[in-house]
């Protein structure tokens, strides 16, 4: 049987185009093992290139005709060399360099006549350190799973011995779809959707809920998508990227979140909301209407093992100029959106962010994304990461940041990953659509310090 991408996954296909790649990375920066010289990661290049390479990362896409639904196939002419890449820094080869350099590589849509995966290896980086960028499609890969991805591949201990990315320790995403033609396809997973009752009622609950919200007036409900204000970021996007990073002592964060009575996730979408809020404040362009967010939440599917995710819509009360009452807004927002996301099944909150996608990507594909308003003004993202400092043959892991996609009509994407007490927040934004992207994380320093003094951290 061959393996036939989900449903999900063809919708992030659909949705792909020049200007916006369905990309996800991964960068590590690591610090040179102890007693390794300069020639370190040029041996390290020659030895990961000796390291034989199987499933999923040797698949690539079959191309299928109308009604049918793309398929993961053996890439018989399959060249490792291809995917596993060695770059280098110019002096002074700063973190500026560096981000630079990843974006360029990640902004470019992969071949889809080869497996969509890319991995480079970085030298030249200042301080004893180098580093190493990993660039999947979306189809094979989603962000918690990458992350445990990359957790399992690396050690808890320096004496390590070196493992490959590329040996097989990920399971694809994939539908179990029998039969060769389309309508067969259609029908099986037309089956798989109308298998049960609970599925359908969830669904039609959940989009009943949506009009209820855009016909309420209650700020402290969760806002429906395709609700969101038109805003600077709200614009169509061009394929250049700029990549700012911050870090924050994960503690501090849970202070915050203790001393409100809200949770880590919901202190970060407040900081953000506070670094938005000021740079559109500083350009004229802040809307009468609070900016919303799209956060990704993890569901539980009771029948099998393993999680799921779907999404949910909070306000990020970008119209509230007081930061308390801004943080008390968010948290009521977030809980409303998880109670309703969580009221029904998971199958019913999946089908819900796929129709959701899929209105998107057909829109988008007929020239009529238009007709609506973005599902959300952005995608705010929280990733749990590992709490032990990790190593890669030898090499100390310093930091881990997250290096995610951006949708047409959404120019800036944060992603927030935990890693070792510390929390390494990622925002990607397009270059020509968002002027001057690195003082919105300037302006998240801002934030999250007016938070701690509001919250009494020391």
């Amino acid at each position: 049987m061959q393996r036939t991408l989900s449903a999900l996954d063809m919708a992030f296909l659909g949705l792909e185009q020049y200007k916006s790649p369905m990309n996800v990375g991964s960068l590590q920066i690591y610090e040179y093992p102890v007693g390794k010289g300069k020639s370190y990661v040029r041996d390290l290049y020659q030895r990961l290139i000796k390291m034989p390479a199987s499933a999923p990362f040797t698949l690539k896409l079959k191309k299928r005709r109308l009604l049918r639904f793309a398929q993961w196939v053996e890439d018989t002419e399959f060249d490792l060399e291809y995917h596993v890449r060695h770059a280098s820094l110019p002096c002074p080869g700063d973190d500026e360099s560096l981000y630079n350099l990843v974006t360029r590589i990640h902004s470019h849509i992969m071949d889809r006549e080869r497996p969509l995966w890319e991995y480079y290896l970085i030298e030249g980086l200042s301080g004893n350190r180098f580093a190493i960028y990993v660039k999947m499609h979306h189809t094979m890969i989603d962000g918690t799973r990458g992350m445990a991805l990359i957790d399992k591949l690396l050690a808890n201990t320096p004496d390590q011995t070196l493992n490959s990315l590329w040996q097989g320790q990920l399971q694809l995403k994939t539908d179990e779809v029998k039969g060769s033609s389309g309508l067969s396809q259609l029908r099986t997973i037309q089956k798989s959707i109308y298998n049960s009752a609970g599925t359908i009622s969830g669904l039609v609950k959940l989009s009943l809920v949506q009009v209820d919200k855009m016909l309420s007036a209650d700020s402290s409900f969760a806002p429906a998508p395709f609700t969101s204000p038109l805003s600077l970021f709200n614009h169509p996007i061009k394929n250049a990227r700029r990549l700012s990073v911050r870090s924050y002592p994960l503690d501090e964060v849970k202070n915050i979140g203790r001393n409100s009575g809200s949770t880590v996730n919901d202190v970060i979408i407040c900081a953000c909301s506070g670094a938005l809020r000021k740079y559109l404040l500083e350009r004229q362009s802040l809307p009468a209407n609070s900016l919303i967010a799209t956060v990704p939440v993890t569901v539980e599917k009771k029948e099998q093992t393993g999680n799921y995710i779907s999404y949910v819509t909070a306000t990020l009360a970008t119209n509230e100029p007081e930061i308390a009452s801004r943080l008390e807004k968010i948290t009521k927002s977030t809980q409303k959106a998880k109670r309703e996301i969580h009221s029904v099944s998971p199958k019913s909150s999946m089908m819900f962010a796929f129709l959701a996608q899929g209105l998107i990507a057909s829109l988008q594909k007929l020239g009529l994304s238009w007709l609506l308003p973005q599902p959300a003004n952005l995608v705010i993202s929280n990733v749990p990461g590992s709490k032990n400092t990790k190593y890669f043959d030898g090499a100390k892991l310093l930091s881990h940041i997250p290096v995610t996609l951006l949708f047409d009509g959404q120019g800036i994407n944060i992603t927030v990953i935990s890693y070792h007490n510390r929390l390494e927040i990622s925002l990607l934004t397009c270059r020509d659509s968002v002027p001057e992207a690195n003082k919105i994380a300037i302006y998240l320093d801002d934030a999250m310090q007016e938070l701690a003094n509001k919250f009494r951290v020391s």
